[in-house]
């Protein structure tokens, strides 16, 4: 997993006390939280299962119980497509802030970011 660049800096400012193993999991895909959903569980546990999709999930789980957000939610877009996001185009920690900075998943780049979703919407226009 990759994140945007200048993305760890504002990791690092935001969140200094998640820093590492936030970076631990999108970097290295190393889990040190318990992923709280069964199936999410059952898949990390037996890794030669997992898909590119299902670690972005799990990372979004682990980062929403450390920073105390409300819940991965998404971004749609009706003109985008995709056989795994549908018609996401972000997925985020819910803040309850629009613009309030957050981890956010870009599904059609494949990176992960730190920045709010309105200013993602916004920069997608």
């Amino acid at each position: 997993m990759k994140l945007r660049r200048g993305a760890k800096k504002m990791l690092k400012h935001h969140w200094p006390e998640h820093y590492n193993e936030i970076m631990d999991m999108i970097e290295n895909e190393i889990f040190r939280s318990e992923i709280p959903n069964k199936i999410l569980r059952f898949e990390y546990e037996n890794r030669y299962r997992m898909t590119k999709s299902l670690i972005v999930d799990c990372i979004l789980d682990v980062c929403d119980q450390l920073l105390d957000t409300c819940g991965v939610e998404s971004v749609n877009d009706e003109n985008s497509w995709d056989d795994y996001y549908a018609n996401s185009i972000a997925l985020y920690c819910n803040t309850g802030d629009s613009y309030a900075p957050t981890i956010l998943y870009d599904t059609e780049m494949g990176l992960f970011d730190v920045t709010s979703w309105g200013d993602f919407v916004e920069n997608k226009r």
